[in-house]
């Protein structure tokens, strides 16, 4: 998501600083808007593990949660562009649409193919369960 960020940036012509900077809404300073960006990622990235485990039962397969991540993804970018990127009086207001758009389902993605692996491991399949009783 990050270098998507700031390859938007540059083409429209701010610098990493500048990009990174609009994450902080008072001051504008660039390490700080970026570890406001990475604390408030882990948060939606602990969400979606969560969530991923509720719902472990119904994903399948590592396609399916990493479809979901994907649209985790896009649910959290139609959030900042309806509600956040309105409301924050940063640079994020002129970042270039789909810029913003393919960092957040870069984001998402990646998100799905890291936790694929963990839901996997959560499967009754993987643990040896197959619906049968295993009384000996």
């Amino acid at each position: 998501m990050l270098v998507f960020l700031i390859a938007g940036g540059f083409l429209s012509g701010h610098t990493p600083a500048q990009v990174m900077g609009a994450f902080d809404t008072t001051d504008g300073l660039p390490l700080r808007g970026t570890l406001i960006h990475l604390a408030v990622s882990c948060v939606y990235g602990t969400l979606f593990a969560l969530l991923t485990r509720g719902l472990a039962g119904l994903l399948r397969s590592s396609a399916m949660v990493s479809l979901l991540g994907l649209f985790y993804g896009f649910l959290l970018w139609l959030i900042a562009v309806t509600l956040l990127r309105q409301a924050a009086a940063s640079l994020l207001a002129v970042a270039p649409a789909l810029v913003f758009l393919l960092a957040h389902l870069a984001y998402g993605l990646a998100l799905g193919l890291a936790i694929s692996r963990q839901v996997a491991s959560l499967s009754p399949e993987s643990r040896g369960i197959t619906g049968q009783n295993n009384v000996r």
